[in-house]
């Protein structure tokens, strides 16, 4: 009886050590949204399309668009999800309709980014 009771007190001791260890490491690799880094943008027919550069783990679902000012047509990327894959690196074009993005197609666009390192952008 006493082994089996000394059985139960290391395994909950791990148990919740390992607990412990699973929550540093997910709040280590929360991350903060930042202003994303596009290699460029271009605008055509009410469709804005981001470039990116993208190790192999960009997605759509990796930014967001947030309308700053409607009055101004004006829009913030932020990049939501960080790439950490291995792969080569390589641009990604990503397309959204101005309706999509709450803006107006006949007034000018302002796009609020950081252009990416052109040495970092180099894609062969």
């Amino acid at each position: 009886m006493k082994n089996i009771k000394l059985a139960l007190l290391l395994l909950c001791s791990l148990l919740s050590a390992c607990a412990g260890i699973n929550r540093e490491i997910l709040k280590d690799n929360q991350f903060e949204p930042e202003l994303a880094h596009l290699t460029g943008f271009n605008v055509n027919d009410g469709f804005l399309s981001i470039d990116v550069l993208s190790f192999g783990c960009t997605f759509k679902t990796s930014f967001q668009l947030e309308l700053v000012s409607k009055k101004e047509n004006s829009l913030k990327v932020l990049r939501t999800k960080p790439d950490e894959c291995m792969m080569g690196k390589r641009k990604v074009s990503l397309n959204y309709s101005y309706r999509y993005l709450g803006l107006d197609h006949s007034k000018p666009l302002m796009v609020i980014y950081q252009m990416a390192d052109e040495e970092i952008a180099q894609v062969n």
